[in-house]
């Protein structure tokens, strides 16, 4: 072979390996046919437009499957378009101030154990959260069992599962029911808020003797569409005080569970009624002396000591929740006062649109 032949067959073999080559140049002309090189979060944590996704992931970790070994999954990745969208859809700047035991839910729901290369339009995937998600005719997904059909955007492939990016995050079918009763009421705050989980469940035993009694749950009072309501709610911070038996500075899981056995459900319903005002409650209105008559038939009455202590402070007025302060012997009933406002509605930001809800420290016990 001469010289000449031999170099053209040289080039022709060089040019063939640098075409085919899958090696970390990526110099593949076809390269998706070259085999994944990067697992599952390896894919989420190089790409920017995945970072609010990886940082709820990471830091819910322990609750998730661990996707950077070799056991395979499907990941649905919601990205930060996503995020943003539900932002919106839920009037929150941080979605971390979110229930931790609803993200864990909507995260898991994210993922199904397998690699699946392509979805079977019609069908349906179990996820890790428990429940399915559907696959529609056209290939869409079905969010939460409403009409909003999700569409994927991209798909990549892992050494250890398929990743598909969508552009809103998918909700399980059970909350979603639930987010759509709460949203923009009253009750969002209290049933997704992250600070207010322990009302939520002191409101779910009460509802639970209200079934019973055949008369109003506080949930339907709060999240009602028809009627407008105000809430002095008070934050898990309050309802631990409370349960802090031995002044500690923080209740146990112990002293918390018995608080909650140390009430009943008429009881405790009484308390969270004695909480609700059935009417919008303005701030302007919040003057000495001023009473309001809540679901309970209790009186609160206010003390507004804001000469001393500047309103926008979000504290110095304050509520009696049962009838012994009088603010003309403040030396004698002064310490009669059973909570404080905390952070009103014009400073805690938060706008419901069947009411107001202010957020208080301390117990309104009728």
């Amino acid at each position: 072979m001469n010289s000449l032949r031999l170099s053209a067959l040289v080039a022709s073999v060089l040019s063939l390996v640098i075409v085919t080559s899958c090696d970390n140049g990526k110099t593949c002309e076809e390269k998706n046919n070259c085999p994944p090189e990067d697992a599952l979060i390896a894919l989420i944590e190089a790409n920017p437009d995945y970072s609010e996704f990886a940082t709820f992931i990471d830091a819910n970790s322990t609750l998730l499957p661990d996707i950077s070994g070799t056991d395979e999954y499907t990941l649905f990745v919601p990205n930060n378009a996503a995020f943003t969208k539900l932002k919106t859809t839920l009037d929150v700047d941080d979605l971390t101030g979110i229930r931790a035991d609803v993200i864990a839910s909507v995260l898991a729901y994210h993922y199904v154990s397998g690699k699946n290369t392509s979805l079977t339009a019609g069908g349906t995937l179990t996820t890790k959260q428990g429940e399915t998600l559907t696959i529609n005719a056209d290939g869409t997904l079905l969010n939460g069992g409403s009409d909003d059909m999700v569409e994927i955007v991209s798909s990549a492939e892992a050494t250890n599962g398929y990743l598909y990016e969508t552009e809103t995050i998918l909700i399980p079918p059970s909350l979603f029911a639930e987010i759509v009763k709460h949203l923009g009421k009253v009750s969002q705050t209290v049933f997704l808020g992250a600070e207010f989980t322990i009302l939520a469940d002191v409101i779910n035993k009460a509802d639970a003797y209200a079934d019973t009694a055949g008369v109003t749950l506080l949930e339907d009072l709060l999240a009602s569409a028809d009627t407008s309501v105000t809430l002095f709610a008070p934050s898990n911070a309050t309802f631990e005080a409370a349960a802090d038996a031995d002044s500690s500075g923080s209740a146990s899981e112990a002293e918390l569970a018995g608080f909650m056995a140390a009430y009943t459900g008429q009881q405790f319903y009484g308390i969270v009624a004695n909480h609700v005002v059935p009417s919008i409650v303005a701030e302007g209105s919040l003057v000495t002396d001023a009473q309001f008559t809540t679901a309970v038939g209790g009186t609160l009455t206010v003390f507004n000591n804001t000469s001393a202590i500047p309103a926008d402070n979000g504290v110095g007025i304050y509520l009696d929740g049962n009838g012994d302060f009088d603010s003309g012997d403040l030396a004698g009933t002064g310490a009669n006062l059973d909570a404080e406002i905390v952070y009103p509605p014009s400073i805690s930001g938060i706008t419901p649109s069947n009411g107001s809800i202010y957020i208080i420290a301390g117990l309104l016990v009728p």
